[in-house]
């Protein structure tokens, strides 16, 4: 509302503005014939007095012609093109999203042509080529009419129910160019440029994006506008991203495109959603530009009539180019009968680590192998294309699709489809090879069969159309000796296009460190009490990049002279805890899994969410059997550490935390546990239903810009250490909890209480222990238990002790 008040008040201004200056010119002048003699002071007219002279020809008095306006001509230009009843538009576009180290880059052309635009007798005709990396040439046709788009890839013929509205709004328009957008406006020879632009072109940029850069330029030959280009550079949550377009306009056609619309009765595959197809090309085919790639497979067949399970895990990393290339592979095969007995189980890993490549089975001594390096490149190019070869085998077949909807979940897209007898056949001897290896087996002893499911998916991000997963399932009956038994595969992915990670997950070592130019200067505090003790007290943020790794020296100074290290817990540690103890297992189990007979469906009420959740843990790779069974507050974990990795800057294995617990280590220095592993568990495993349903649906409806930007804000805060400004940050905005239901007030109380009141309590006790304990310890604990309300700096100067902040000047 103030913001309003404020523009009305300029305008206000600009409007009296203008009255002034019409007044001016309508003021009475000497040089205006229809002015009325001027009288003097006793009111009589003044004398006309002549100057004497020679004649002379008055000379006009030369005046600089206006500037053109470039803009204008410009939408003189367009209009007279946007009034054409057919145009044709050649466009290319390229695009290239940075993931860390790595571009991806697509490159799309396309001829479109419109027969009567704006007019409700649109029809478009386009033929669209994709290019990826070393991948074939991806050709779709499609024409647009009467509310139906049809689609012809690879001979086979897709239709669609769409509105003209949609379709349009995914083609590149012929409108490129608004020229308000821009601060300057000039014309070179027959081109009129458009620079310092102050925001994007409204149909180049996503919601949520970050204006970098942005260009334009249009071509006219005698008025006629007949090339445009564009050319933006943005940021979308944390991702950069550079697209060129390039256009070329014509008018006219002699060809009459009714003509080419397919006849009512061609045999067509009908899908729920015209954007199904090209959502599944561009998600499966930029896989061939990745050069840094994780993934987590998890593959599982049943079958009955051989009463066998089998279950494969695969884990695989690759990164860096071929002529570098680091890649590591681990398979997990086991296969039981369908009591639960195990037959067999073993073991396969592969690396491929500066030019030497290891590969192992079992306890078997593993193969070593150099390869010399005239041959490292062809090498490593053959991996990654049998990578990527199996990863996109797992894609549903493009020419067997019998249906395909799109779900949009905001920063994704889900593509569900179900497929017909030519991949229920590739299914089937999959199933027979891996079990039998004969992919005939049981269909030569079936007396009848029948494939019941056929289905797959693939998710993908929008605007990079980088997938995130991809999976399928296939179900089929088998008549063998007059009794039906049943086979099935459920086949799933997890990607990850850009990881942090990844190379450590390889070489078993982190990426080294860059020094960054501007150093971190956290928080850090010492306490002291009035017999001598003394305790550091340090704010972590569980997350990080390089600058974690150099932190002020008087941080490492203080951390060196310690005799012990005090974390919220070492993760380390209790993960092999876990693996010892089986009670404790069991109560990890209880806290993440119901374990009395319900599902996740008895505690969440709102149906909708269930079902919006549902798709969106598919879309990060989490799906199956077990995915009812686990309670919601793990779904929003996994949901939330999914945007995180999706940000491509912060990992958890460069948090300040992890870090201290490596110096540790290093150092031998005792490590001591605030709280327990199991105990953070069985808090947030310990929130009513009501409040791990609304933290779904709150986690559901992030946006993620604003996520990893908040995020990303907080993370600086952390490293500038602007004490007030962080205090500021982590209590929040008051306004927050006065606009809150009764019942929202409740559950937010809730979560408050478990999360930092009850923790800074109880941590605060644990710190003045380790103060009377004679013991110098490096307390380090997530940053908002230290200055958030009831934190530690306050509690622990309430009981007495002097905390002072300690911080470098750091320039």
């Amino acid at each position: 509302m103030r913001r309003q008040r404020k523009r009305i008040a300029l305008l206000l201004c600009f409007c009296l503005l203008a009255g002034l200056l019409a007044g001016c010119k309508n003021d009475a002048s000497p040089t205006d014939s229809t002015a009325q003699p001027q009288s003097t002071a006793a009111g009589t007219e003044a004398p006309v007095v002549t100057m004497p002279g020679p004649e002379t020809t008055a000379e006009p008095v030369a005046t600089e012609p206006p500037p053109p306006d470039y803009g204008a001509l410009y939408l003189e230009a367009l209009a007279g093109i946007e009034a054409e009843t057919r145009l044709v538009i050649q466009t290319e576009i390229i695009t290239e999203v940075s993931c860390g180290g790595n571009t991806v880059t697509e490159k799309q052309s396309e001829i479109a042509k419109y027969q009567d635009p704006g007019t409700e007798n649109l029809i478009l005709l386009s033929a669209r080529t994709l290019r990826y990396g070393g991948a074939d040439d991806v050709n779709l046709s499609q024409i647009y009419s009467d509310g139906m788009l049809y689609s012809t890839y690879r001979d086979t013929r897709f239709r669609a129910p769409e509105t003209a509205e949609n379709f349009l709004a995914q083609q590149t328009p012929a409108a490129m160019i608004d020229p308000s957008r821009y601060g300057s406006v000039t014309q070179h020879a027959d081109t009129i440029v458009f620079s310092d632009a102050a925001e994007a072109e409204a149909w180049a940029m996503p919601a949520g994006g970050k204006l970098t850069e942005a260009k334009a330029a249009a071509k006219l030959k005698d008025g006629v506008l007949t090339n445009q280009t564009y050319e933006i550079s943005y940021t979308y949550a944390g991702t950069p991203i550079h697209v060129s377009y390039s256009s070329i306009l014509r008018t006219g056609f002699d060809t009459d495109l009714s003509a080419s619309i397919p006849a009512k009765d061609t045999e067509f595959i009908e899908l729920d959603s015209s954007e199904a197809l090209l959502t599944l090309l561009r998600g499966a085919y930029s896989l061939y530009n990745v050069e840094t790639l994780s993934c987590e497979a998890m593959s599982t067949i049943v079958c009955q009539p051989a009463n066998v399970i089998l279950k494969e895990q695969y884990e695989g990393h690759m990164c860096g180019s071929a002529k570098d290339l680091l890649v590591s592979e681990k398979w997990n095969t086991t296969i039981t009968d369908l009591q639960g007995k195990e037959s067999e189980n073993y073991e396969e890993t592969f690396t491929l680590i500066d030019g030497v490549s290891t590969y192992q089975m079992g306890d078997d001594e593993p193969e070593v192998t150099e390869i010399p390096s005239g041959r490292r490149t062809a090498y490593g190019q053959s991996i990654q294309t049998d990578i990527l070869s199996n990863l996109l085998s797992n894609v549903p077949g493009f020419t067997d699709l019998t249906g395909a909807v799109v779900y949009d979940l905001g920063d994704y897209y889900l593509v569900e489809c179900t497929c017909g007898q030519e991949t229920a056949e590739a299914m089937e001897k999959h199933l027979n090879e891996r079990l039998f290896q004969d992919e005939n087996l049981l269909m030569s002893y079936a007396e009848d069969y029948s494939a019941d499911t056929v289905e797959g998916y693939l998710a993908l991000e929008k605007y990079t159309w980088l997938p995130t997963a991809v999976g399928y399932t296939y179900v089929a009956t088998h008549v063998i000796d007059g009794t039906e038994a049943r086979s099935a595969i459920e086949h799933k992915i997890s990607l990850s296009l850009y990881d942090p990670d990844t190379c450590e997950e390889i070489t078993g070592e982190p990426a080294p460190d860059t020094e960054p130019e501007q150093k971190p200067n956290p928080v850090f505090y010492e306490v002291t009490g009035e017999n001598g003790e003394k305790l550091y007290l340090f704010g972590t943020i569980h997350v990080g990049d390089d600058r974690t790794g150099f932190l002020p020296q008087a941080i490492y100074d203080a951390f060196d002279s310690a005799d012990a290290l005090a974390v919220e817990f070492d993760t380390d540690a209790f993960e092999e805890e876990i693996e010892n103890d089986p009670e404790l297992m069991q109560r990890v189990a209880a806290a993440y899994y119901y374990l009395d007979g319900t599902t996740i469906a008895d505690h969440v009420e709102d149906e909708e969410l269930l079902e919006n959740a549902e798709r969106f843990m598919k879309t990060i790779g989490q799906s199956g059997d077990y995915l009812p069974l686990l309670k919601p507050f793990v779904w929003s974990n996994a949901i939330e550490n999914f945007y995180l990795s999706q940000g491509r800057a912060l990992t958890s294995s460069k948090g300040v935390d992890n870090r201290l617990m490596a110096r540790a280590r290093e150092q031998e220095k005792e490590i001591l546990n605030v709280e327990s592993g199991i105990s953070q568990l069985e808090m947030l495993s310990g929130y009513s239903d009501a409040l791990q349903e609304l933290i779904l649906k709150e986690t559901l409806e992030l946006d993620r810009c604003e996520y990893l930007d908040g995020l990303y804000e907080l993370y600086d805060l952390w490293c500038a250490g602007d004490e007030a400004k962080l205090i500021e940050k982590i209590n929040g905005d008051e306004e927050d909890l006065e606009e809150m239901t009764e019942e929202e007030r409740a559950l937010y109380d809730e979560y408050h209480t478990a999360m930092e009141t009850s923790r800074n309590a109880d941590m605060t006790k644990v710190a003045v222990g380790y103060l009377s304990g004679g013991k110098t310890v490096f307390f380090a604990v997530g940053l908002a238990h230290l200055l958030g309300d009831g934190g530690l700096v306050q509690s622990l100067r309430d009981a007495g002790y002097t905390v002072t902040l300690i911080q470098d000047q750091v320039p």
